[in-house]
């Protein structure tokens, strides 16, 4: 059985809009669309920083698993070495171990975490790149005289001609409001 994503449903619902309000202005409504994925996988700059934002992920992997590998050593040095330690240096190197795990954990979250240092320098190095590819989407949107374009990696709207023209938002929310006080 085939499932859709809401994001199927979302962009069916618009182009059916865009039909029926096609036809009731008798005018040609131009529709064009884009896959912004594929857009950042091909575009020369996002490639440099996406391979800019690799060698940072490595290096800092290598870093966790240098911690890793120290954790092991001293995992198996405690283990092998368990009958002859007295009870505080076992306490004591326990604690190390203990101690290195939790480094390892919140190294992990600072560096690699979902709001770690890689994904701000990501979100800083690919601003200036959306950014522009918005600006080229608008340009051609404009200069090829496109009222609607859907981004499909998503179903988001990048651009629309005559925006207020096509906006029901105040309509929608002035019929909700009538007969209503503030």
């Amino acid at each position: 059985m085939v499932r859709f994503n809401k994001n199927y449903y979302l962009v069916a619902a618009i182009f059916f809009v865009a039909f029926i309000v096609k036809g009731f202005y008798k005018s040609e409504l131009k529709i064009g669309w884009l896959n912004s994925i594929t857009v950042l996988n091909q575009y020369n700059e996002s490639i440099k920083v996406q391979k800019k934002i690799d060698q940072e992920r490595q290096r800092i992997q290598n870093e966790i698993k240098d911690m890793q590998d120290e954790f092991n050593r001293k995992s198996k040095e405690l283990e092998n070495q368990a009958l002859l330690l007295s009870d505080e240096r076992k306490t004591e190197m326990q604690k190390e171990l203990q101690a290195l795990s939790v480094k390892i954990q919140q190294t992990y979250m600072e560096k690699l975490g979902p709001e770690g240092e890689l994904a701000k320098r990501q979100d800083q190095l690919m601003q200036p790149i959306i950014e522009k590819t918005q600006q080229v989407i608008n340009k051609i949107a404009k200069d090829e005289n496109y009222d609607w374009v859907f981004d499909s990696a998503n179903g988001a709207i990048l651009f629309v001609k005559d925006k207020d023209k096509y906006d029901l938002t105040k309509k929608v929310i002035d019929e909700l409001n009538k007969g209503t006080k503030k």
